[in-house]
């Protein structure tokens, strides 16, 4: 009887070569942070939207309240403010307003102490009283 033989080659070395593996290996790693980083930007790509998008938000609301500060600080919304509470407020005597034609020097400041010192005092239009 005759004997098969089995042609068994025996392989010696790696099965996968190592130089593709780390090729593949590179590659994935590449593939993994490239993934990584297009994600962090959009991320701060959002981020930064919401940040300009409050930016012109606080712009807009900036705008309205100098405004409404504007139309608050004229004169006729003064003189009723002084009205609502009861403030009356008159021009200054001529004795008590200083002019100042030059600059005041420290030597200067000893003659000026006799002058009246000026106090505003508020008092209510009815009773008169400080």
């Amino acid at each position: 009887m005759m004997r098969y033989r089995v042609n068994r080659k025996i392989r010696q070395g790696p099965l996968f070569p190592a130089p593709l593996a780390g090729v593949l290996t590179l590659a994935a790693l590449i593939a993994l942070s490239y993934l990584w980083l297009c994600g962090r930007c959009d991320a701060i790509s959002a981020e930064i939207q919401q940040i300009e998008h409050r930016r012109v938000e606080l712009r807009r609301r900036l705008v309205a309240e100098e405004y409404r500060w504007a139309q608050m600080n004229t004169l006729s919304r003064i003189r009723a403010a002084l009205a609502n509470f009861g403030i009356v407020m008159e021009a200054p005597e001529e004795r008590r307003i200083l002019r100042l034609l030059r600059p005041v020097d420290v030597e200067d400041v000893e003659p000026l102490a006799a002058a009246p010192q000026l106090v505003f005092q508020p008092f209510r239009a009815e009773s008169r009283i400080p």
